[in-house]
């Protein structure tokens, strides 16, 4: 008996040191850096990432420094990320990142840094961070929406006659061509008329709740539809279960 707990005391030892190595595992230095541009392309912010740690197989977190570069206050930006192995091949397809700063804009001149993880196979072989730079946003980029109404179904919940639209006169104007992405699974391209009017008919189903306080960093999803005129938009959702609304998150309560 007293063996056996021996045995167990010193299992018990050896996971706390690993969980103590992993929690104080350094970050490896990187200096990849892009210029943001804005909607009309002048350079207003610079993101940096300035380092990534592996801290267990498939994870890897990537630390950011975001400096603001122009005379008005950042709301949101739009990057992609490319992980790199030892030779410099992508180890992934490069996946896009949208930070929001929605709540507390970040003042002309300030840096804020953030960090940003992400779960696939081989995370763990990073070698190196390239960063694909889409759009920065500022305050007068900020549109005037209105209130969302919680506990409806999805197109009351938005209160968006603009996103409403794209519900309507589905028969003379369906979609084209959808593409899904559920977490980190690979996209889904779907052409067949009756299946992405499934697919809407599903979203129209789904009651929105109350905003939640829950924050999921690795595993956006969206439904991306093109229209026969080529016009593109879409529905995201920060993981199961949250859906995102302009830099907000909300409960899915259930579909219809």
């Amino acid at each position: 008996m007293k063996k056996l707990l021996c045995l167990a005391l010193l299992a018990a030892l050896l996971m706390a040191l690993l969980m103590a190595g992993a929690a104080l595992a350094e970050a490896v230095p990187c200096e990849a850096r892009e210029t943001l541009p804005g909607p009309s392309n002048e350079a207003l912010a610079t993101l940096s990432a300035t380092g990534f740690v592996s801290e267990k197989p498939g994870a890897i977190r990537v630390l950011y420094a975001l400096t603001n570069d122009c005379g008005l206050a950042l709301t949101r930006i739009t990057f992609n990320v490319t992980y790199l192995d030892a030779y410099g091949e992508a180890l992934r397809d490069p996946i896009q990142i949208v930070k929001g700063y929605l709540e507390a804009p970040l003042p002309a001149g300030e840096t804020a840094a953030f960090e940003h993880s992400h779960y696939f196979e081989g995370a763990e072989q990073t070698a190196g961070i390239a960063i694909e730079p889409v759009l920065a946003e500022t305050e007068l980029d900020l549109k005037s929406w209105n209130p969302v109404r919680p506990n409806r179904l999805l197109l009351d919940f938005c209160n968006d006659p603009d996103f409403s639209a794209h519900f309507e006169n589905l028969e003379e104007n369906p979609p084209v061509a959808l593409v899904i992405r559920r977490d980190e699974q690979p996209e889904i391209v779907i052409d067949d008329p009756e299946a992405i009017l499934a697919e809407l008919q599903s979203l129209r189903d789904m009651r929105i709740g109350e905003e939640s306080d829950v924050t999921v960093t690795d595993s956006a999803s969206y439904y991306a539809f093109t229209m026969a005129d080529g016009e593109e938009w879409g529905v995201s959702f920060e993981a199961p279960g949250l859906f995102y609304w302009h830099g907000r998150v909300y409960e899915v309560l259930r579909e219809e």
